[in-house]
């Protein structure tokens, strides 16, 4: 699956990086960063509204545009945000109904007028502080590498609000631990998904599987193979460890994602695991004997392992 770094991610990267690159000096510089454009346009407007003052102080057209730009500007900021969630609408609306507000007043009465200073110097920080906090509380160094490239798609498939909790992405698997909005969505809401899910990524629908978290419904795993390894036959690279002991895992192959497939015959008490037991079952051209032959010969080429055959005849 192609990778996308965000703006986002970047950020991120740079902030772990920054103090042991270029110092204490560099570092602070880049927290601040992202935190100066609410500052910016406060700044902006309390200096802009010098000049609209100067040239628009006795203009009664001027006051009727400003106040219809103002009542726009709020219009078209509250249909914008339409497709943001509901506080982000209503916060990026007061905020431009405020400074606009702000602006027009002190254009035609002046910046100092009255108590227009005062709101000045309390409203703009207040605001701008406002915006700062909402970034503050959004950012997640943890969650923000998975999330912030797979949210769009997961709104687009109807699972809005579902958060990536962790990712595993492997050449040819990648894994998501998804988190859905409680209340809202369920792992069968998931599971309906799957076939948008397929389309989106231009996979193959059984390249998308959904596994239930047995203990929260509003917890699931999504796992993404894009490419099925096993459609084409794969030459076997002869035995694993021939010499070695049995106790080394035995490989007889690979799984369509193309992790080995092995198997562990002796039991291991310091990982509290059983010897195996081993039945191959399985239709008429499964791959049954050849996969018994492969694990076979893995196992004859061990040390200290000896092999007992026995084939019983069913008529004798």
């Amino acid at each position: 699956m192609p990778q996308h770094t965000t703006p986002e991610q970047a950020h991120e990267q740079h902030l772990r990086t920054a103090s042991g690159s270029g110092g204490v000096v560099e570092y602070l510089l880049h927290r601040v960063k992202p935190h100066l454009p609410p500052w910016l346009a406060g700044a902006g407007t309390g200096l802009a509204s010098l000049p609209a003052h100067h040239y628009w102080a006795d203009s009664a057209a001027a006051t009727a545009g400003l106040t219809l730009a103002s009542v726009a500007l709020t219009g078209v900021t509250w249909w914008a945000g339409k497709t943001t969630s509901a506080q982000r609408r209503l916060h990026s609306a007061v905020t431009v109904a405020a400074a606009s507000s702000w602006f027009t007043t002190a254009a035609i009465a002046g910046p100092d007028a009255g108590p227009l200073g005062g709101l000045y110097f309390m409203g703009a920080p207040a605001l701008a502080l406002s915006w700062n906090i909402r970034q503050v509380l959004r950012r997640n160094p943890d969650a923000i590498g998975a999330a912030g490239a797979d949210g769009g798609l997961l709104e687009k498939v109807g699972l809005a609000k579902t958060q990536i909790a962790r990712s595993e992405v492997a050449p040819n698997k990648a894994t998501f631990d998804l988190q859905l909005p409680r209340g809202e969505l369920t792992q069968d809401d998931v599971s309906k998904a799957v076939p948008l899910l397929a389309s989106a990524l231009d996979v193959p629908k059984n390249a998308v599987r959904v596994t239930a978290d047995p203990e929260s419904a509003s917890r699931a795993q999504l796992t993404i193979v894009p490419h099925d390894l096993l459609k084409n036959t794969v030459p076997c690279p002869g035995p694993s460890s021939p010499g070695g002991s049995i106790a080394e895992p035995v490989r007889i192959g690979i799984y369509e994602d193309g992790t080995e497939a092995v198997l562990y015959f002796p039991g291991d008490p310091d990982d509290h695991r059983n010897a195996m037991h081993l039945l191959v079952m399985g239709m008429t051209g499964s791959g049954k004997s050849e996969g018994g032959l492969t694990a076979l010969a893995e196992v004859l080429t061990r040390r200290d392992v000896v092999v007992w055959a026995s084939d019983p005849a069913k008529a004798e």
